[in-house]
C-alpha cells in the first residue's frame, strides 16, 4: 500500500497533519499510532494462530 506513495505525497500528508493538529500534538499522535499498530499486529497474530489451531490438531491426530 505505501509503496505507491512518493516523496511529494508524503510531504503533503505531513504538512497537512502539522497544520491540522499543530506541532505540539505530533509526538502524541505518533505514540497513539504506534500503540494502535502494535495492537493490530498482536490481534492479527492471535487470529492467525486461532485459525491454524484446528489444522494443527488434525495433523497430530492423523499421524
Amino acid at each position: 500500500m505505501l509503496e505507491n506513495i512518493g516523496f511529494s505525497e508524503l510531504l503533503f500528508i505531513v504538512v497537512v497533519i502539522v497544520v491540522f493538529f499543530g506541532p505540539k500534538k505530533i509526538p502524541e499522535i505518533a505514540r497513539m499510532i504506534g500503540k494502535a499498530s502494535t495492537q493490530v499486529k498482536r490481534a492479527m497474530a492471535d487470529v492467525e494462530s486461532e485459525l491454524k489451531r484446528p489444522f494443527d490438531n488434525n495433523d497430530s491426530k492423523t499421524r
